[in-house]
C-alpha cells in the first residue's frame, strides 16, 4: 500500500532542518540518496504521525521514506 499523497513535508526544498506529517503512523523513516544508498535510517520505539529531523546532507535530490507494518510512503526531498 502506497500513501505518497499524505506525506507532508516542509520545507522542500530543505537545508538542516525537515517537518515530517503522515496520516499513518510510522516508525521506521529513511532518507535515500541518487544513487540508492540509505544516508539516514531512524527506527523508532513508538509509532508517530510526525517528526522533527536535524540535517546534515549535501545539497541534491534525495527520496524521503516512512514505512510502518502495512504500509510505504516514499516523497522526492530536495536539500539545498
Amino acid at each position: 500500500k502506497n500513501e505518497i499523497a499524505s506525506i507532508s513535508v516542509y520545507p522542500n526544498p530543505a537545508r538542516n532542518e525537515l517537518h515530517i506529517n503522515w496520516n499513518s503512523p510510522f516508525n521506521s523513516l529513511a532518507i535515500i540518496d541518487m544513487e540508492g544508498r540509505k544516508v539516514v535510517q531512524k527506527n523508532y520505539s513508538s509509532y508517530l504521525r510526525s517528526a522533527d529531523l536535524s540535517l546534515d546532507l549535501a545539497p541534491g535530490i534525495y527520496f524521503l521514506q516512512l514505512r510502518n507494518d502495512n504500509a510505504l510512503g516514499i516523497i522526492k526531498l530536495l536539500i539545498q
